[in-house]
């Protein structure tokens, strides 16, 4: 929020008492977040869980970054946002998307939200992220919670909430009107056209609503029909394709590397069209990254 202050603002806020000025911004920070809630994602207000086992605030990365904007231009259009997202793992996009369901939820008033995963397992973890961001966001900006279970956070005086269910429930989320759905590793859904039935003509097409599809791939099933559809645009859905290479983790160190060398056979065969597609969208450290894809696919994938 401080960042987007007027010159006079901050100069009027100098010359208050730490204990006046403080409360002023606090006020000021809930009024941009009720207007705007992706301020709690851009202004670091959200807290995550790292792979070292520490919280910190979100910060985006390439992907999240990328999907964010999409999202951000539909707004900008007064379109509804209508996404269908491929994606690699560990690109922590469920973890944006799970920081965009809370934002909207926790500062609008009479907001439905929905969180649906492929299983009980997928639900539980994507909703303790929401319950993560409400235990850590601001006590300014944290509405107060009327009711949180495993079912629902429920927030008080704005009767909003934040529902989950799995995708093995295939009446799921057909009693509601929904703003925000968020749908996990769709391409895994066991009922998903009788569910999207449902949820499709539970979410108005109204600007500001959301439908996200986002999931890993599944060979090739229903959601690769409906990715084709969308990227020949015969639906309103946006096809997003977020590589592996966009994490930065995913790197190891080069010792020699031999791009498309034959010893390694169908394991080196893409190297070098991955290779010319990095430096075309400006990867930095391509070999590595291969690098990192060779000992990925030996350990991670069986070969």
């Amino acid at each position: 929020m401080t960042k987007t202050l007027t010159s006079s603002t901050s100069s009027a806020l100098r010359r208050l008492t730490p204990t006046v000025a403080g409360r002023l911004l606090a006020s000021l920070e809930k009024q941009e977040a009720q207007a705007n809630p992706l301020s709690l994602i851009e202004d670091g207000h959200l807290s995550i869980k790292t792979a070292e086992a520490t919280l910190q605030p979100l910060c985006l990365n390439c992907a999240q970054t990328h999907v964010l904007g999409v999202i951000k231009a539909c707004l900008a259009k007064n379109k509804p946002v209508r996404l269908l997202i491929l994606k690699a793992r560990q690109l922590g996009v469920s973890t944006l998307i799970e920081a965009i369901v809370y934002a909207y939820t926790s500062q609008q008033s009479n907001l439905n939200s929905f969180i649906i995963a492929d299983d009980i397992d997928g639900s539980n973890y994507l909703f303790e992220m929401s319950k993560l961001y409400q235990e850590k966001c601001p006590p300014h900006l944290r509405p107060v919670e009327k009711r949180s279970n495993e079912k629902k956070l429920e927030f008080e005086n704005i009767h909003s909430q934040i529902l989950v269910d799995t995708a093995q429930n295939e009446g799921a989320g057909r009693k509601y009107t929904f703003r925000l759905v968020h749908l996990s590793e769709y391409a895994f859904f066991k009922y998903p056209k009788e569910l999207m039935l449902g949820l499709s003509q539970a979410v108005p097409s109204l600007p500001g609503t959301m439908i996200i599809k986002e999931t890993t791939a599944n060979s090739f099933n229903f959601f690769k029909e409906e990715w084709d559809t969308a990227v020949r645009k015969e639906n309103d859905y946006i096809p997003i394709f977020l590589p592996w290479y966009w994490e930065e983790r995913y790197r190891m160190s080069v010792d020699g590397l031999v791009i498309g060398d034959p010893l390694f056979g169908e394991l080196s065969k893409a190297e070098a069209e991955l290779w010319t597609r990095m430096k075309s969208e400006d990867i930095s450290f391509p070999e590595e990254r291969l690098a990192w894809r060779r000992w990925c696919v030996k350990n991670n994938c069986d070969g």
